[in-house]
């Protein structure tokens, strides 16, 4: 990423325009180059927006409490002791091991977790003391890709000759080889 590169950030469904100086360096899906003689009138505009939005921003710890009425059994955070991992009984018995792992590793958050969803990630974003962005970006992407992911394998789940192998297969698929937007474009005849 350079001043004047433009590309497009397909979790956000954007396209942006680089305007400054920028450390991040994480492959985008450019596309197109600002000329030079814009590039005075483009930072311009980019100071001014920053300004006027993300620079001004504060962040502010709220307390709130609360509470259930009447008696309520509460789910416990202590984490089970794993059993060994054996499938027997086909891919339905599969998909119950993997809800019940899910929600073993869902009941206790680390920090590094914890950190990634304030907003701090490892590209940089966040770190300045202004974590908009790093949220902004992830709530984006987990928009537009987690309900197609969640929905791709709900519907596997229902082929009716489905087997734990080929659910194997398609999970890879889902979630190992994701759709690549440099190939996309490049078959668009764009790169």
């Amino acid at each position: 990423r350079h001043p004047g590169a433009v590309y497009l950030y397909a979790p956000g469904q954007s396209i942006v325009l680089t305007y400054g100086d920028t450390n991040e360096s994480a492959p985008v899906n450019k596309f197109a180059e600002v000329f030079e003689e814009d590039m005075p009138e483009l930072m311009t505009i980019g100071k001014l927006v920053y300004d006027q939005t993300l620079a001004n921003v504060e962040h502010k710890v709220i307390g709130a409490t609360v509470r259930l009425a009447g008696p309520h059994d509460f789910i416990s955070t202590e984490r089970p002791p794993l059993d060994p991992l054996e499938v027997v009984g086909g891919w339905r018995k599969a998909e119950a091991i993997f809800l019940t792992e899910a929600r073993r590793a869902l009941s206790g958050e680390p920090a590094d977790i914890s950190s990634s969803f304030s907003g701090v990630i490892p590209s940089g974003m966040g770190t300045g003391g202004n974590l908009l962005p790093g949220w902004m970006h992830q709530w984006s992407y987990l928009m537009t890709d987690g309900p197609n992911t969640l929905y791709r394998f709900v519907t596997d789940t229902q082929i009716p000759d489905m087997t734990l192998p080929i659910m194997v297969e398609l999970s890879r698929n889902h979630l190992l080889r994701p759709f690549n937007h440099f190939d996309f474009l490049g078959d668009l005849g764009l790169t």
